[in-house]
């Protein structure tokens, strides 16, 4: 999802954001900023995935006003460094996870620390 996140809105250094709602399992949008259509998207029963890149009180802020995001989640994606979990705060899914990358070379997978 790096590469998706260069698409996104730039909030400060080394920050990037972007999003994407599936309808159905199908991808319908990518790219929006808009986090209010974005928490409506949700609402309306789609799932919406926003990628946050870095840290940025701005991002985080204007997220968790539009999606009325638990305290804690919000805390959580605000520490930096966490190993992979899902933590579930209602009808919200908070999670970490660490990149994977193929390399064709050498045929193996390298992952990012756990």
């Amino acid at each position: 999802m790096r590469g998706d996140a260069r698409r996104g809105r730039r909030y400060g250094p080394g920050v990037f954001t972007t999003s994407t709602v599936y309808r159905d399992g199908i991808c319908v949008q990518t790219g929006s900023t808009d986090w209010a259509a974005l928490a409506q998207a949700a609402r309306a029963g789609n799932l919406v995935w926003i990628d946050v890149d870095g840290s940025d009180g701005v991002a985080f802020a204007q997220v968790a006003h539009a999606f009325d995001l638990h305290h804690l989640a919000v805390e959580d994606a605000v520490n930096a460094h966490q190993r992979a979990k899902l933590d579930v705060y209602g009808d919200v899914l908070f999670v970490v996870m660490r990149p994977a990358a193929y390399n064709d070379a050498s045929e193996t997978v390298a992952f990012g620390e756990l």
